[in-house]
């Protein structure tokens, strides 16, 4: 190194090196090869982490969203089975007992208006029937929050609590007049079998009161029980959308199961209400051709089976 210092004329012309040689050598290829192998694996293992962090996040999203469809089936099902339960046990005897004995009412009148001997008018059913509480709110809070379907399920939900109010007026009503038939609770010249069976009394004088109720009740069951049904077989078709996502998405996990529904029994013996009533409401929501074809095929266009 003595050489670099040596004057030129009393001058130095050269100057040291920034650093001095220590026998190094700098590959500066491998070097280039090494900083952008480090920054391509964390690079990697960044985007490796993200997709296993996402893969996670839609798992347990279609998991939770599953576990709700099939407990929004559960209430749905039950409400509807406590529907047909109601309707068969109870309404269908009761209508049918009620409207029997007005026609037989209206044949005894008819007979005594002919001078035949007056004969003791039929009795009526007074049981009374306490109202229904099935668990709507829950089931709303189900259907319009946790859940990703639209259209006509959002619609039915809704549609359902007023057929629940529907139904509850209808048996409130017939309870409040049971009431009146036994406190003898009448106008003047009215007796129970003019509530009853609407006869004339008084000045020519009818009350159908009993009667409106008894068919608001029918019609209202009815609505309950089809919108339940109609609800539930939406949810069970949500249900399979979602689970055709999941195994579509290969998610490392056994895939979720959705409750099947069996429901032809109840179809075949007529608890479940004909579509065509409800056709106004019906075709206010359109469908894709394959998803009409899976609901026609779920519900009842398949009479024979």
């Amino acid at each position: 190194m003595s050489a670099l210092w040596e004057p030129v004329s009393g001058a130095f012309w050269s100057t040291a090196p920034f650093l001095p040689s220590m026998g190094w050598s700098v590959d500066y290829g491998a070097l280039f090869t090494t900083l952008v192998g480090a920054l391509a694996g964390a690079g990697i293992g960044a985007w490796t982490a993200g997709w296993i962090s996402e893969k996670n996040r839609v798992r347990e999203l279609l998991t939770k969203e599953i576990r709700d469809t099939n407990a929004a089936i559960v209430l749905t099902l039950g409400v509807m089975s406590d529907g047909v339960s109601l309707k068969k046990n109870h309404v269908t005897p009761l209508a049918e007992d009620y409207f029997a004995k007005r026609k037989k009412c209206e044949e005894t009148m008819a007979q005594m208006a002919l001078g035949h001997p007056q004969t003791e008018f039929p009795r009526i059913n007074l049981l009374e029937f306490p109202e229904i509480a099935p668990p709507i709110f829950h089931l709303q809070e189900i259907v319009l929050s946790r859940l990703s379907t639209a259209g006509r399920a959002l619609a039915c939900v809704t549609t359902l609590n007023d057929a629940v109010i529907n139904i509850n007026t209808a048996l409130k009503r017939r309870n409040d007049l049971i009431i009146k038939f036994k406190n003898n609770d009448f106008p003047p010249g009215a007796t129970r079998e003019h509530f009853c069976f609407g006869i004339r009394y008084g000045k020519g004088e009818t009350n159908e009161e009993y009667q409106d109720s008894i068919m608001g009740i029918s019609f209202y069951t009815d609505d309950v029980i089809f919108f339940f049904f109609f609800l539930c077989t939406d949810l069970v078709a949500h249900g399979e959308l979602l689970v055709k996502r999941f195994k579509k998405r290969r998610l490392g996990v056994p895939t979720p199961e959705i409750h099947t529904v069996e429901l032809s029994g109840l179809r075949k013996e007529g608890w479940i209400p004909d579509a065509a009533k409800y056709e106004d409401w019906t075709s206010g929501f359109q469908t894709s051709k394959k998803e009409k074809q899976r609901w026609w095929k779920f519900t009842w266009c398949k009479q024979g089976e």
